[in-house]
């Protein structure tokens, strides 16, 4: 009779401990996060800036035009084109 009983204790210890564990890992709705792959903002940059050259944290992204000018870009807002941060033209050997 004692072994009975202590294995319906030890049933309804484990069917608690089973419960409890089910009602914590449950989910609870939350707002989406972003994920992998999804900008959160985009940029557009004019086609008339040029060839994509590069860029670094220092100096930004750099674009090369048809004539050779080197434009820099840093701190690109969202939806608007970036102000030049610094540009630098080719000289024609007289300047």
């Amino acid at each position: 009779m004692r072994n009975n009983l202590l294995r319906k204790m030890v049933i309804v210890a484990m069917a608690a401990a089973c419960g409890w564990l089910h009602m914590d890992t449950k989910e609870t709705k939350a707002v989406p996060r972003l994920g992998f792959g999804q900008p959160a903002c985009v940029a557009y940059l004019p086609r008339e800036w040029g060839e994509y050259k590069g860029g670094s944290q220092q100096s930004g992204l750099a674009f090369r035009d048809s004539v050779g000018t080197l434009q820099f870009f840093t701190n690109i807002p969202c939806g608007n084109p970036p102000q030049v941060t610094l540009e630098i033209r080719r000289s024609n050997g007289t300047n």
